[in-house]
């Protein structure tokens, strides 16, 4: 199957739109083995530049131009785009392949129309904006490389990488080469996370809640001596609270569903948490926090000691603290 002459890649996620841009640069390249790649930016190129891009050269009668930031493009610009889309299509054999990548919304909205118009193929990539549409990203993942994984474990994956997909892609790969029979458990997300320095303090906290303090400690001291950020460590700890509380207050018909702002199954995994936790202890973790914030940010501070602290605050549900008593005085 030939290769469309005028392709656009079009949505928001920067890491799908380049991976999804770049086989097509693949199949591109398998049909004209011996064009040359030309990169251009469409808010700079002129209507002159994008007639050079595309043109025949001494030793390239065709290219394959890959061209970024299509929304910005200008009009008489998209004007030239819609004519060579139009001529290509009618005699591929004989013009280059254009790759354009353009980040949806409404911006641009019209070029999209009108090259589609003028026949340019649209792949749109999937919108990961919620965190059902990155779990059900991630399952897809496994699926094709035949594997499984448990919905929790998915979810767990998601709430730790879920801001970076790059980063969740390349974990659900490692996962299936590395686990290739079975299906892939909570325990084997777990164990993996725990090595990227990018996403222990997301592991801390969930060992801390769950009452594990041991674990936390072993993992905090790792996420340290991976160089994690002691600021990003107690950000981390205070969002875990900050969601607890907020459940317990939607729970006691305080707030309502719509204003805790959390997909369902997070909002179900909170609330199991909330068992034995109290308005006090709540405080109490928070002013740990506090306190800890801010002996993170003085240098005569002990910051690992600090962020113990705060550990155990929260596998005790705001029961139990060990630093300067004068805190609660």
């Amino acid at each position: 199957m030939s290769v469309s002459p005028f392709i656009i890649v079009v949505g928001a996620d920067q890491y799908l739109r380049e991976i999804t841009a770049n086989k097509a640069e693949t199949a591109a390249k398998k049909q004209l083995p011996e064009a040359q790649i030309r990169q251009a930016d469409a808010q700079e190129i002129t209507v002159s530049q994008f007639i050079e891009l595309t043109s025949a050269t001494l030793f390239n009668p065709q290219s394959i131009v890959n061209i970024t930031n299509l929304q910005a493009a200008e009009e008489k610009t998209v004007e030239v785009m819609v004519k060579y889309c139009k001529k290509a299509l009618s005699n591929p054999q004989e013009y280059s392949i254009v790759i354009a990548q353009h980040e949806g919304g409404v911006k641009g909205k019209k070029i999209l129309t009108q090259l589609e118009k003028a026949g340019a193929y649209i792949s749109h990539i999937p919108d990961l904006k919620k965190d059902d549409a990155k779990i059900n990203y991630a399952i897809a993942i496994f699926e094709a490389h035949k594997q499984s994984i448990q919905l929790e474990a998915a979810r767990q994956l998601v709430a730790v990488l879920g801001n970076s997909t790059g980063e969740l892609t390349s974990m659900c790969n490692q996962l299936c080469n590395d686990f290739p029979q079975g299906q892939i458990t909570v325990q084997q997300v777990n164990q993996y996370v725990t090595q990227n320095a990018h996403v222990t303090s997301f592991t801390v906290c969930d060992y801390a809640l769950a009452g594990n303090m041991r674990q936390a400690i072993i993992a905090l001291r790792f996420a340290l001596e991976q160089g994690v950020d002691v600021t990003a460590l107690i950000g981390a700890f205070a969002s875990q609270i900050r969601q607890l509380i907020t459940v317990q207050a939607c729970l006691n018909h305080e707030i309502s569903r719509s204003q805790v702002k959390m997909p369902q199954w997070l909002m179900d995994k909170q609330a199991r948490r909330l068992q034995g936790w109290t308005s006090q202890g709540f405080s109490r973790c928070m002013q740990v926090l506090a306190w800890a914030d801010e002996q993170s940010k003085s240098s005569q501070g002990d910051k690992q000691y600090a962020l113990e602290c705060c550990v155990q605050a929260m596998a005790t549900k705001g029961r139990s603290v060990r630093h300067t008593q004068e805190l609660f005085a």
